[in-house]
């Protein structure tokens, strides 16, 4: 069987928690015609934020331009999609109509000018993010209720950062086999601040104030690449999301910002996984290229807030940190059987590469398996997962990632159109084997049939009888589907076959059907042929017939009728018997006899012999018994028999 696995989260009990931005945040969305607004050029460098709404399973990202003359942030508004290449960081020159505090692009071009370029603004598959990175918790206070935030909530802030257990230090660390770390201290790296309030919750105001009042209390914002905002809830600072954050470059150095209304590890991890590159862990079941839920991964954090894990091996692949070890990524392109290390395991201990990557030609994309364990910090990880192999696909330069399948032992994954077979065989708590194939296509011979058979056409024209054609396609699912002319021999008859070429995938059946025109055509059975012919050559022709019936005359009456009396428990029966009727050939042949009383029809019975029920004690009838042919025509009546039957001579009565 073919397994496909969907995490279910109960999205009420996700609202606390979950990373997400309603409309009351103040990004400029104005719904404003813009046609007759003034034409500007402008040169800026762009910030690319991505907004999480948990509660409506979707995501948007927004974009702004820091523009180089004024230094206001203008949000960029496109009316189709945004440039994919477009990434914070990048310095770009725009020419657009400009409407308040919008700049509607009508064309867009890095920035010609000295020293201008896409600076860190570069992705590349594998660029990897690597080193001892700096982040600086700011702990937000705001005028209008100084003091919200203590040094309880800056302790709690450095223990969720730098400290604890699952932190965003330990799930990066370990994450990233060594490559990536968040060291840091309370006294050094989280500072309590207070600025002024601002009403709609302007997130460029709330960073610029919070990094002029750290400035001011003594903090290098040099030394960090990214910066945290813990911002009051919605009641004092009017910010209606619980987190969001920039969308960096892999391997960028640049300061990168997010902001939070939630001291969480979690969110915190989602939100430099931002910063970093990533978008999200989503959930491709079906295997159609469309998104089923945007957060649905539960084996990466870049998924549904707020459940304590690492990341899946398309990101790891993605953002570089599997290259540590030659072999740790293996891209597979002919069949075996593979194992595959568990992700995250010491690659010194296990050689199995932790990731084996399928090359999707007709997307553009790649097939990851990899294999989840309840291990390091994936010790809470869902069970749906750990079962065996899972199954993403995802770019090895995108951003992205799609969980389509986990696997266990005996079950497969199949993709037709590859012609690729993935087989789970066996797994322990290091390791799980499985078995790759491609195109393993084993074709038998399809099944043609026509029907009904035999059908009867009750005179001899003119007149149409409709035949059902059906092919049903044998080969093994690799095969992919295949074409089969269809040709029929109706001997003396001529027909209409629609239609008369049939498309049909393994395991499924098409149909056509065949309607042949009877004129004036002798009495008599009649074969019809079809054949499918594989045009391909990859089957060999297969042949299936009916039979057509034409049958105008009526058969002969039936003879030897007779009658007599009988009792059961108190009942008086008629009891009938009669002599089977020929239908002269080349006839339809008997197909019931109908019986009459009185003239008037009684029952319909298939056999020789009838019992009438409803006689009473003293009525007197009149019985007839006519035949009838599978074209339903109706013989003329049998002799007549009387009921009650006459009494044999010599039969006295007695008392």
């Amino acid at each position: 069987m073919v397994k496909y696995i969907c995490a279910r989260v109960g999205l009420a009990a996700l609202a606390a928690l979950t990373i997400m931005l309603l409309a009351s945040m103040a990004l400029p969305v104005s719904a404003a015609r813009h046609d007759n607004a003034p034409v500007v050029e402008v040169n800026g460098t762009v910030t690319v934020i991505h907004i999480d709404e948990f509660d409506r399973n979707k995501s948007r990202t927004v974009f702004f331009l820091d523009e180089d003359d004024s230094g206001e942030m203008l949000e960029l508004k496109f009316e189709g999609k945004p440039p994919k290449s477009l990434r914070t960081g990048a310095k770009v020159r725009i020419r657009g109509r400009a409407v308040g505090k919008e700049l509607w692009v009508n064309e867009i071009a890095q920035a010609d000018r000295q020293g201008a370029g896409t600076g860190d603004d570069v992705t590349v598959a594998g660029a990897v993010t690597a080193g001892q990175r700096r982040a600086l918790l700011m702990v937000v206070n705001m005028s209008n209720s100084p003091g919200y935030y203590g040094a309880t909530t800056a302790d709690a802030g450095a223990g969720v950062l730098f400290t604890d257990s699952y932190s965003l230090n330990t799930v990066y660390d370990e994450g990233s086999f060594g490559r990536l770390s968040y060291p840091g201290d309370r006294a050094s790296d989280v500072v309590i601040l207070e600025i002024p309030y601002s009403p709609n919750c302007p997130i460029w105001t709330i960073a610029r104030d919070a990094d002029a009042a750290a400035v001011n209390a003594g903090v290098d914002l040099s030394l960090y690449h990214n910066k945290i905002y813990l911002v009051p809830p919605k009641s004092i600072s009017d910010c209606a999301w619980l987190a969001l954050g920039e969308v960096g470059p892999y391997g960028g150095t640049a300061t990168r910002r997010s902001w939070s209304v939630y001291n969480n590890a979690v969110i915190y991890v989602h939100e430099v996984g931002h910063n970093l590159g990533w978008l999200h862990a989503s959930t491709d079941l079906d295997n159609d290229g469309v998104v089923d839920s945007e957060y649905g991964d539960l084996s990466d954090a870049m998924g549904f807030c707020c459940y304590q894990r690492k990341f899946n091996g398309v990101h790891l692949d993605q953002i570089g940190w599997l290259n540590t070890v030659s072999g740790m990524v293996t891209t597979v392109t002919a069949d075996g059987v593979f194992d595959i290390a568990r992700l995250g395991s010491d690659p010194a201990v296990n050689a199995a590469p932790q990731v084996i990557k399928v090359e999707r030609p007709d997307t553009g994309d790649y097939y990851y398996l990899s294999y989840r364990q309840t291990a390091g910090l994936d010790l809470a990880m869902w069970s749906q997962y750990t079962a065996g192999v899972n199954i993403h696909h995802g770019l090895s330069a995108g951003r992205k990632s799609f969980f389509i399948d986990a696997l266990a032992d005996g079950e497969i994954f199949v993709d037709l159109k590859l012609g690729l077979t993935v087989r789970q065989i066996a797994k322990d708590a290091a390791t799980v084997t499985v078995d790759i194939s491609f195109d393993k296509c084993t074709r038998s011979a399809p099944l043609l049939a026509v029907g009904p058979s035999p059908q009867v056409v009750p005179d001899n024209g003119p007149f149409q009888a409709a035949y059902g054609v059906s092919v049903t396609n044998n080969d093994s699912a690799l095969c992919g589907p295949s074409s089969f002319d269809l040709i029929s021999d109706l001997d003396i008859f001529t027909g209409t076959l629609t239609p008369n070429v049939l498309d049909v995938a393994p395991g499924e059946t098409a149909t056509a059907v065949l309607t042949v025109d009877v004129d004036n055509a002798s009495d008599g059975p009649y074969t019809l042929w079809m054949t499918a012919n594989d045009p391909g050559g990859a089957h060999a022709e297969v042949s299936a017939s009916a039979i057509l019936q034409v049958d105008s005359v009526a058969p002969l009456a039936p003879g030897g009728l007779v009658v007599s009396k009988d009792r059961y428990r108190g009942t008086v029966l008629a009891v009938l018997g009669w002599e089977a009727a020929v239908d002269v050939a080349p006839g339809s042949g008997i197909a019931a006899y109908r019986v009459y009383r009185d003239g008037v029809f009684l029952a319909e019975v298939t056999g020789l012999g009838y019992t009438d029920r409803t006689v009473g004690r003293k009525g007197s009838y009149v019985y007839t018994i006519t035949a009838i042919d599978h074209a339903d025509h109706e013989s003329q009546p049998s002799g007549a028999v009387s009921f009650p039957p006459p009494r044999a001579k010599g039969n006295k009565k007695t008392s």
